[in-house]
Parts: C-alpha cells; structure tokens; sequence
C-alpha cells in the first residue's frame, strides 16, 4: 500500500488555490486585487496562473503566500483541442512554440510541477491523457468550468488514469477570472486544496503538493484518515454521504436517509489497485481525497 497520508505525522494545514487569472492575461482583477481578495477570503497561498505570463505580485496581503505559476496551451487533443497544463514553482515563462511533453519535461527538470487542467471542458479521451506524461495531478474540479458549461467535473477522467496504472493526484481549483453575469455565480472561492505541510512556506507547499499530502474540497473537510491493511477509514465534517471509489464494479457507498454522516470505512477487496474517497455535504459540494494504492 502506498499512501502519504496527510492525517498523520507533524504539520500545518494550509489552504490555497492553484489556477488563477488577472488582467494581465483575460481576468477581471488587477493582480494585488485579486491577491487581496483572496486572502480576504481566508486563503493562505495563491498561485496567479495568467496565460503565457509569470505574474508577480510585489507586494502581497500579510498571510498570504504566492506560487509562482503560468497556464499554457500547447499542442493539440485527438479533438482538436489544445492542452491546457498549469505550471507551478517556475522561475521563467514557457515557450508557446514547444510541445506539451516537451514542456512537461522542462518544467519538471527546474523543479516545477505541471497540472493538466479541466480535462472534461478541454474534450480530452483517455488517449489524450495516457499520451502525456510527468504531470503531477489532473484537476478534478474546476469552478469557472462548473459554472460556465456544467463541465467542472473530471472525475471520470481521474478514474480512468488511475484503473490504467497512472498515480495522479487531484486539484480543486477556482480557474477564477472573477467573472459572474445574471445567471451565472462568481467563480472564485469554488474550489480549493488543503494542504498539509512541515512549515508555512512556498517550498513546503509545492514539496507536499508533489507528495500528495492534501485533499481537494468544495466546502466539506476531511478530518481524519485512517489506512490499516485493506481496511480504510475516514471522518469528516457533516455530509450526505461518503464513497469510496475503486476501478470497475468495486467500492462503496454510504448514505443515511433524512440524515447527515461524520465517518465511514470501507473494506477494499482483493485485487483493487486503488481507492479514493470522496464526502458530499447537503449542498451538494464534495471533497476529495487522493487514491490509496494497493500493491
């Protein structure tokens, strides 16, 4: 079993959001506004991910802490589409002349990590997702795509990697642009990871992020995890139910009617690779935790 559980051990839990626009690429918000308003809302890091551009807010609001980012959109899916990948902890812009891999590669030799982005709203088939390789996590959810299209959810996408071999991790992230219209909410403070980590810094943040010590969350919280053998554990704060997530047939899934749950476990069988778990609260917003691997 491989898990690099984030309940265990010493640590802080921070909270921030991956996937970011300002004005200096198609966002709303000056950069020190939206760094403003993010902290405001209660976040300790932020990464600005503005298109084809590093963004660099000099002056940051005291608590909050700025990863370094940039989305391209490189190549092109059986679809069509480019590749959107986020790229965090660089210290130069991307070329937009490369290839995606090649671009992974680049980034990953400096230290950085690489996100493929909204893989639903992109038209990625599993091909597409297979063919790249050396990204860190894939976003499970993302706002501005939930509340533009209906298509913020990859799950699907996540689950198919995974039944293949591939060790991903999964982001919520808000992709805010700090656009919103009659019928269509802000998306921004949507979606988000909770990171554990050994001290309040950036380096500590993108070394947990690369290990997988987090969960992504709409709005309920995990607040333990528990692995022993096949048998998995976990409490959370009150949601509807709680499922936990294997390849094929194989998981579980718990639900009171009329009532709320705060725990569950889950005995996974023989010959699953892999379990994931995932709460949703009466509201209808999940939380995510990262696969466990098994063998």
């Amino acid at each position: 079993m491989r898990y690099p559980n984030p309940f265990e051990g010493d640590g802080i839990w921070l909270r921030g959001n991956l996937h970011t626009h300002t004005t200096v690429s198609d966002g709303d918000l000056e950069p020190e506004e939206t760094a403003v308003r993010y902290r405001e809302a209660g976040y300790d890091f932020l990464a600005i991910t503005d298109h084809g551009r590093l963004t660099v807010v000099e002056d940051p609001p005291e608590g909050l802490l700025m990863i370094p980012g940039e989305e391209v959109n490189l190549g092109r899916s059986e679809a069509g589409s480019p590749f959107h990948l986020v790229a965090l902890g660089i210290h130069r812009e991307g070329s937009p002349e490369t290839s995606p891999q090649d671009f992974v590669h680049e980034v990953s030799a400096e230290g950085g990590l690489i996100v493929l982005c909204h893989p639903y709203w992109s038209g990625l088939s599993i091909n597409d997702l297979l063919d790249l390789e050396g990204y860190f996590a894939l976003e499970v959810f993302n706002t501005t795509c939930h509340y533009s299209v209906g298509k913020g959810s990859s799950e699907v996408h996540w689950d198919e990697l995974l039944a293949r071999g591939r060790r991903v991790w999964g982001l919520a992230v808000d992709d805010a642009h700090f656009h919103s219209g009659p019928h269509r909410p802000l998306d921004a403070f949507g979606g988000w990871v909770m990171v554990r980590c050994r001290e309040r810094s950036v380096g500590a943040i993108l070394e947990a992020l690369k290990e997988g010590t987090f969960y992504a969350s709409c709005g309920p919280k995990f607040v333990d995890l528990e692995v022993e053998g096949r048998r998995v554990y976990v409490a959370t704060s009150p949601v509807k139910s709680i499922t936990f997530i294997s390849e094929n047939g194989r998981g579980s899934r718990w639900e009171v009617e009329g009532n709320t749950l705060k725990e569950a476990e889950c005995e996974v069988p023989e010959g699953a690779s892999y379990v994931r778990v995932v709460c949703t609260d009466p509201e209808g917003r999940s939380a995510w935790t990262n696969p466990i691997f098994f063998g």
